[in-house]
C-alpha cells in the first residue's frame, strides 16, 4: 500500500481522505477484470502467481488515473501491472484502449494483438484490434476482428455496430445493412441496432423498410428523442404531415428545447392547412428565439397566404429594424411589396438581398416580374435571361419571358422555343400550355391555338385568363356561341375584368342579343361581319 499512498500523495503531504476513498474504492469494486469469475475454478495459490498482487495494485491504479483523466499515469500504471503479469490479456486491451484514445494507433494494435492471443476468446480483445487495424487502415484485417466477436458474442451489440459502420465508413451500404439485418434478428430488443438499420435504409432512400425498422425502434424506446425525429422526417418525406406533427410533437415533449422542430412544425401546419396552428408555432419560435429569422420568415409566410400583406411588411420591417439584416429577410419583403403592386419598393428590396449575398434563378426571375409590372420591359428581359443562365431548370422563367413576347406579338419564334423549353420539363403545366396556345394565335394560327388552348383550359380548370384565351380563339373561329360562353365564364371568375366585359358586350350587340338575363335569343349567328 505504500506505492499507493506514494502515487496518490504530492509533495509529501498526507493523501486527502476523499482521495484515498475513491482509491479504496477501485481496489474493492473497479479492478474486477483480474478477479476469478464467480463459481469458476478455484484460484491458484498465490505462490504460484507471485506477482499477481502487485500486477493488480497497479491495475487498479491504472484504473484511477484513466477515470480521472490521467491517460498518462493510467498508461504508465498498466505498463507496470504487466510487468508483474504478462498473462493478463485484460490489462492489455486497458493499455491499448488508452494508446487508442491518444490516437497511437500502432501501439493499441500490439496491445490488442497481445490480448487476443493470450485469450482468443476476449471480445474486448477483439475489438480493440478491430478498430486499431481500421485506424491504421487495414479494414479487411478490421472486419475479420468484428465478424470474431460477432461469433464469440452473437448477442451483444458491439461489435454488428462496429462493423456496421465500417461498411457505412467505406460506401458499402448494402453489406452494411446486411450486418444490421444480422444484428436485428439476434437482438431483437436493441432499439440502436433498429434505428441504425432504419437510417441506413434511409440512406438508400428506401422508404418504407426504414419506415418499418425506425417504428420498430420507436416501440422499443419511446422515450428518445432521435427516434422520433428521423420518424418525423420520414413521413414529411411520404407527405404523411399528420403522422409527422405527431412524431415531432412526440419529440418536443422528450427534448422541448430543440427548437428547430418549431419551424418544422409551423410548416407543416402550414402545408396541412392549419393556419391558425402554424401562426402559433411561429409566434412561440420568435419568442424563444428572437434573433433568429425562421419565425419571422414562417410567420411572413402564413399573413402573405392569409391575404394579410400590411402585415406581413411590417414583420419583416420589424425584423430588420431589430438588426436581423438578411437576405431571405429582404427577399420575403419583397414579395409582400410586389403583393401589395409596390413594384419600385420590391425591386429595391430584391436588389439589397442581392447585395447580402442572395444568388439564384428566383430572386432574378421576381426582379423581372416587378420590372414587367412597372412597364420597364427590355429591364424585365434581361433579369429573366440572368434567371434562365442561373437556374436552367426552372421552367417558369423560360414561360415568363416567351409570354412577354407573346403578348406584344414580338419574337414569337424565339418565343414558342422558351416555352417549348419549359413544356420539356413540365409536359402537363396549364398555364405553359395556354402560353403556346397564345403563341399560336398570335401567328394566326387559330386551328391549332383552339386545339392547344383547349387543352390548356382542361388542364387549369377555372382560370380566368386561360378560359378568356379560349374565348378570344372560338371568335376567331367564328364560333360566337361558344366564344361568349368562354367569356362570360371568365368574367365569372374575374368579375372586376373590364376588357372582357367589353368584349362580351360587343359580341351581344353584334349577335343582336339581349343582355344576360334579358328576353328573346335570336337563332342567327352568322350576324358579324368581319
Amino acid at each position: 500500500m505504500n506505492r499507493l499512498v506514494s502515487t496518490l500523495t504530492a509533495a509529501g503531504r498526507p493523501p486527502r481522505p476523499a482521495v484515498l476513498f475513491a482509491a479504496a474504492s477501485l481496489l474493492l469494486c473497479g479492478c474486477a477484470g483480474l478477479r476469478p469469475a464467480a463459481g469458476g475454478a478455484p484460484a491458484p495459490p498465490a505462490a504460484a502467481y507471485p506477482g499477481r498482487s502487485q500486477a493488480y495494485l497497479h491495475y487498479c491504479l491504472g484504473v484511477f488515473h484513466e477515470k480521472a483523466g490521467d491517460l498518462d499515469g493510467a498508461a504508465a500504471e498498466y505498463a507496470a501491472a504487466l510487468g508483474y503479469d504478462r498473462t493478463a490479456a485484460p490489462i492489455h486491451v486497458r493499455l491499448g484502449e488508452i494508446y487508442f484514445r491518444r490516437q497511437m494507433f500502432a501501439k493499441a494494435a500490439e496491445e490488442g494483438d497481445a490480448a487476443v492471443r493470450k485469450d482468443p476468446g476476449l471480445v474486448e480483445g477483439r475489438m480493440l484490434l478491430g478498430r486499431a487495424r481500421y485506424a491504421e487502415g487495414d479494414a479487411a484485417a478490421a472486419i475479420r476482428e468484428f465478424e470474431e466477436a460477432i461469433r464469440l458474442a452473437p448477442g451483444g451489440e458491439e461489435g454488428y455496430l462496429a462493423l456496421g459502420q465500417l461498411y457505412f465508413n467505406e460506401d458499402r451500404r448494402k453489406d452494411a445493412i446486411e450486418v444490421f439485418e444480422r444484428a436485428v434478428r439476434a437482438r431483437p430488443d436493441h432499439w440502436v441496432l433498429w434505428f441504425k438499420l432504419g437510417l441506413l435504409y434511409c440512406g438508400e432512400e428506401q422508404i418504407e423498410p426504414a419506415l418499418k425498422n425506425l417504428k420498430r425502434a420507436a416501440e422499443i424506446a419511446p422515450g428518445y428523442f432521435d427516434v422520433h425525429y428521423k420518424l418525423a422526417q420520414v413521413y414529411d418525406l411520404l407527405n404523411r404531415r399528420e403522422e409527422a406533427i405527431e412524431e415531432y410533437q412526440q419529440a418536443l415533449k422528450i427534448f422541448p428545447l430543440k427548437l428547430d422542430i418549431y419551424a418544422l412544425l409551423g410548416n407543416l401546419y402550414r402545408e396541412t392547412g392549419q393556419l391558425d396552428k402554424a401562426e402559433g408555432r411561429y409566434r412561440l419560435l420568435i419568442e424563444l428565439m428572437p434573433r433568429d429569422i425562421a419565425g419571422y420568415l414562417g410567420l411572413a409566410q402564413i399573413y402573405l397566404m392569409g391575404d394579410r400583406k400590411e402585415d406581413a411588411v411590417e414583420l419583416l420591417q420589424e425584423a430588420l429594424d431589430g438588426g436581423l439584416e438578411s437576405s431571405a429577410v429582404y427577399f420575403y419583403l419583397g414579395l409582400a411589396q410586389a403583393a401589395l403592386g409596390d413594384y419600385e419598393n420590391a425591386v429595391a428590396s430584391y436588389r439589397r438581398a442581392l447585395e447580402l449575398g442572395a444568388e439564384g434563378g428566383a430572386i432574378r426571375f421576381h426582379i423581372g416580374s416587378s420590372l414587367e409590372r412597372m412597364g420597364r420591359f427590355d429591364d424585365a428581359v434581361e433579369e429573366f435571361r440572368k434567371s434562365i443562365a442561373l437556374s436552367p431548370d426552372d421552367a417558369e422563367a423560360y414561360n415568363y419571358l416567351g409570354y412577354m413576347y407573346a403578348e406584344r406579338g414580338i419574337r414569337l419564334d424565339e418565343a414558342e422555343a422558351l416555352i417549348g423549353k419549359a413544356l420539356a420539363i413540365e409536359p402537363e403545366n396549364g398555364a405553359y400550355v395556354d402560353s403556346l396556345g397564345w403563341v399560336y394565335f398570335k401567328r394566326g394560327m387559330y386551328d391549332e391555338a383552339l386545339k392547344t388552348l383547349s387543352r390548356a383550359a382542361k388542364l387549369m380548370g377555372n382560370d380566368p385568363v386561360v378560359v378568356e384565351h379560349l374565348g378570344d380563339a372560338y371568335r376567331m373561329k367564328k364560333m360566337w356561341k361558344e366564344a361568349l360562353a368562354e367569356w362570360e365564364r371568365s368574367l365569372s371568375l374575374d368579375p372586376k375584368n373590364e376588357a372582357v366585359k367589353r368584349k362580351i358586350d360587343e359580341l351581344r350587340a353584334r349577335l343582336q342579343l339581349p343582355p344576360p338575363g334579358g328576353a328573346g335569343h335570336p337563332e342567327k349567328k352568322e350576324v358579324v361581319k368581319e
